[in-house]
């Protein structure tokens, strides 16, 4: 009797290898070898609320078969070791893809952003719009300084307001950091 509860329990939670995802259904339809020999097909990936990946194939698999029935498996987990970023501080939390980009939440309390492409916000209006007030706040205070005459001074500060606009004038507006694609 003991035996047979362990075999059950042994044969529960198998660790495969992901073949195939099927990512066009509301539920992730996953195809996992987990023995050799034994591809089971059409298993559902069940994924944390919020958070949705379609891992490569070849990655890891964790399968839990329901009454120990292999008719009846459901995919809790999937990873890819060899994607996976390492060195990380305890406590940091990362997303990222096959694809090299990385947004880490590190133990420095800063947000990483790690990409070779471009990053985008939203649908790229928020950087418009935000390029286009940083611009306007710099050219008000560039007009400002340069205009400005303070009291006292016996040139009416033109060296002062000149030197101030000549500074300002190096920096660069933001319309030409920020980019909306």
């Amino acid at each position: 009797m003991k035996s047979k509860i362990i075999g059950r329990l042994t044969s529960m939670i198998v660790k495969g290898l992901v073949k195939a995802i099927d990512d066009s259904t509301q539920v992730q339809l996953v195809k996992v070898a987990t023995r050799p020999n034994e591809i089971i097909d059409g298993m559902e990936r069940i994924q944390n609320y919020g958070l949705s990946s379609n891992p490569p194939e070849n990655g890891e698999a964790v399968v839990v078969f329901v009454n120990s029935n292999s008719e009846n498996g459901v995919v809790i987990a999937c990873d890819s070791a060899s994607d996976r970023p390492t060195g990380n501080d305890a406590g940091d939390v990362l997303l990222y893809s096959t694809h090299g980009q990385i947004i880490k939440l590190g133990s420095d309390t800063n947000i990483v952003a790690t990409q070779s492409g471009t990053f985008n916000i939203g649908n790229g209006s928020d950087f418009v719009a935000m390029s286009a007030k940083t611009d306007a706040l710099f050219t008000a205070v560039q007009t400002a300084c340069a205009t400005f005459v303070p009291p006292g001074i016996p040139d009416g500060g033109a060296a002062l307001a000149t030197a101030i606009a000549s500074a300002l004038s190096s920096i660069v507006t933001a319309s030409t950091n920020l980019k909306a694609d």
